[in-house]
């Protein structure tokens, strides 16, 4: 399955929101929980695709990320 990356921050977001909301006091912080939450989404299988998404691992020297023009 592939999803949008903009979608994946705006759902990251949505439930941050949520949880912050109804448990103020929940002890993972938003970077950790965040992190915990795309390794599960990348473990069960789910690509990230999107321009910064392309674009970071392009810079960290993955070629096969890069876009062929033609």
């Amino acid at each position: 399955m592939k999803l949008e990356y903009s979608i994946l921050v705006l759902g990251l977001a949505l439930v941050y929101g949520v949880i912050k909301q109804f448990l103020p006091d929940f002890p993972l912080d938003e970077p950790t929980l965040l992190a915990f939450i795309v390794y599960v989404l990348l473990k069960l299988g789910v690509e990230i695709v999107g321009a910064p998404v392309r674009a970071f691992f392009v810079k960290r020297g993955f070629e096969g990320f890069r876009k062929t023009k033609g």
